[in-house]
């Protein structure tokens, strides 16, 4: 059994109790959120997005990444440019334009959109999902090192031998 309570200066505002833990006290408060705020939670799917955009009545899609020096950048497209292959070919770009990726004669780069960092913008006058994406070589289509989220994405799998510091 799990206690909340929502407590004020002025005493306690709300009391209640669950009786739920573990894995089942996440899912119901991922369930409560996603019910209660319209939030997008948790681990979603490419077809899930598309879907998402659509019922929503998104118009453009802005795709967001982050340059070397930790400056957010994007550029915009249409709905009807957005789908499922979106998230695995990707979208393309002129990498020279962007601080600290490429040079003109290696220029071009693709964005592939995270499908769990989409969320509808809402300071915008039509409405547009802004997914966060990941920079890949169009080439190899490995991860382009420079795009800051990189490691972040490699870190859980790689594995520490315990020896932190001698």
């Amino acid at each position: 059994t799990t206690e909340v309570a929502v407590i004020s200066l002025g005493g306690i505002v709300a009391s209640e109790s669950s009786r739920i833990a573990g894995d089942e006290f996440d899912a119901a408060i991922l369930a409560f959120m996603k019910r209660e705020y319209s939030l997008a939670l948790g681990e979603r799917t490419a077809e899930e997005v598309v879907d998402y955009a659509r019922d929503e009545g998104v118009e453009i899609v802005d795709f967001r990444f982050c340059d070397l020096p930790g400056l957010m950048q994007h550029f915009s497209v249409p709905l009807h440019e957005f789908s499922e292959e979106s998230f695995e070919e990707g979208h393309g770009f002129d990498g020279s334009s962007v601080r600290g990726f490429q040079e003109i004669q290696e220029s071009d780069m693709i964005l592939r959109p995270d499908p769990n960092t989409a969320y509808l913008d809402p300071f915008t006058a039509r409405r547009t999902l802004n997914p966060h994406c990941f920079v890949h070589d169009p080439l190899t289509g490995a991860h382009y090192s420079p795009d800051p989220r990189c490691p972040a994405q490699q870190a859980p799998g790689l594995h520490l031998d315990g020896a932190f510091a001698e």
